[in-house]
């Protein structure tokens, strides 16, 4: 039986843009998708053994998490590094939680393009809808 949580290496990178640099600090297995998103040669890392983090051990969920932090723009980049959620156990050492899985046909990236999908039409009705104490 596998531990509930597993402590993860925490990195501290900065990202180059055009006109600042931003510090982040992202789990080690997170630099990957940050280089592809925006360049090697654009992600320095600053201190590769920044901190430490307590998460849950269920490689499912933390891929979930990733798709949803980075969004709509990096699913193809996350695939492309860790192709399913077994992948990401197989990277990580996290564990896969059968339980959670439940339906062996569901995409968590395709629920992430439902939830963005969902957001993006409730803003247009959002922005259709007259506004209150104006005339129409």
């Amino acid at each position: 039986m596998s531990k509930e949580t597993v402590e993860v290496r925490l990195v501290l990178v900065t990202v180059k843009r055009k006109t600042n640099t931003i510090p982040d600090t992202v789990i080690s297995y997170e630099v990957p998708i940050l280089q592809a998103l925006h360049g090697k040669d654009v992600v320095k890392i600053e201190d590769l053994d920044y901190d430490t983090l307590t998460i849950q051990n269920d490689a499912q969920a933390e891929y979930e998490r990733l798709l949803r932090k980075y969004g709509e723009k990096a699913v193809s980049v996350i695939r492309a590094l860790y192709p399913t959620p077994n992948a990401l156990s197989e990277a990580t050492g996290l564990s896969m939680n059968i339980a959670a899985l439940g339906d062996e046909g569901s995409d968590p990236a395709q629920s992430v393009q439902i939830d963005e999908g969902r957001a993006k039409r409730k803003q247009a009705r959002a922005e259709k809808e007259p506004k209150a104490g104006k005339a129409s």
